[in-house]
């Protein structure tokens, strides 16, 4: 039989994206677990957010998705450290 190719999981890439986000004098680190797909299109924003932490949705690739509002999940956690 074929033998599958190993899972991410198992083996996962040594490289990690983090997004630093400085606000009012702390700083905050978004560590990514996976890069999906890297594109360049023009935005269009189709729908509102409806969740904290999400700033809009827009259709990319023909894919929905949501669109992070960084500054607002800095805040979350910036007073959930602070509290």
């Amino acid at each position: 039989p074929p033998s599958l190719p190993p899972s991410p999981h198992l083996f996962p890439d040594p490289l990690q994206v983090v997004v630093v986000s400085r606000n009012d004098g702390s700083s905050v680190g978004l560590v990514v677990g996976q890069i999906l797909d890297i594109v360049t299109e023009q935005l269009t924003v189709t729908g509102t957010a409806h969740r904290p932490g999400v700033q809009a949705i827009a259709v990319i690739q023909e894919q929905v998705t949501e669109l992070l509002d960084i500054e607002a999940i800095t805040q979350e956690v910036i007073q959930t450290q602070y509290a």
